[in-house]
C-alpha cells in the first residue's frame, strides 16, 4: 500500500498537458504524507500558467482497512489509497522570486552530517527546468550545510497553499 500511496501521491497524470517543474514531498512513518507540487502547462514560454497540487495521503484512515482480517474482507481489491488534492492558481510573479532564490542556492553535492534511521520522516525536493534538475532527500534533520534548502522548501509550502483555489485543470 505504501508504494502504491506514494506513486499516486506524486502523480504525474492528473493534470494531462502539464508537467511538474517542481515538488516537496514529506513522509512521515505513522502519519499522513504530503506533497506540495507546481506544474507549468506543457508550453516553451516562461509565461505559461502554473497550477499547485497539495497533495495528502490519509495513511492514518488507510491505515485501519488493515487493523484486522475483517475489514481487510470488506475492503475494495485492488485497494487504492485514498488521496486528497486541493489546486491553486500560482501566479508568475510569485513564483519567479521563488525560483529566484532557489537559483542562488549554493548545495553542495555530498553535505555531511546527514543521518538515517528507519521511523521518522523523509523529505525530498526536485526542482526541474527542461532537461536539467535536482533531487535531493533527506531524513529527519537537514545537515547544516543544506539549511537554506528547508527555507525553500518551506517558502514553496506557504506559495501553494496561500494561493488561490481553483478546479482542477481540464475536469
Amino acid at each position: 500500500m505504501q508504494k502504491d500511496a506514494v506513486r499516486l501521491l506524486c502523480d504525474e497524470s492528473i493534470l494531462p498537458g502539464w508537467h511538474s517543474v517542481t515538488g516537496f514531498t514529506i513522509s512521515p512513518s505513522f502519519e499522513s504524507n504530503e506533497d506540495f507540487r507546481v506544474y507549468r502547462k506543457n508550453q516553451s514560454n516562461e509565461d505559461a500558467e502554473l497550477i499547485g497540487v497539495h497533495s495528502t495521503w490519509q495513511k492514518t484512515i488507510d491505515a485501519t482497512v488493515f487493523s484486522s482480517p475483517i475489514e481487510r474482507v470488506k475492503a475494495p481489491r485492488p485497494f487504492i489509497p485514498g488521496i486528497d488534492r486541493t489546486f491553486h492558481v500560482i501566479s508568475p510573479g510569485v513564483w519567479n522570486t521563488w525560483l529566484k532564490k532557489v537559483h542562488s542556492l549554493v548545495v553542495p553535492l555530498n553535505p555531511s552530517g546527514g543521518c538515517w534511521g528507519i521511523d521518522g520522516t523523509s523529505y525530498t525536493i526536485f526542482v526541474a527546468d527542461h532537461r536539467c534538475s535536482i533531487n535531493i532527500e533527506w531524513w529527519e534533520s537537514l545537515p547544516r550545510q543544506l539549511e537554506a534548502v528547508g527555507q525553500v522548501c518551506s517558502d514553496l509550502r506557504n506559495i501553494v497553499d496561500d494561493s488561490p483555489m481553483t478546479d482542477c485543470p481540464g475536469k
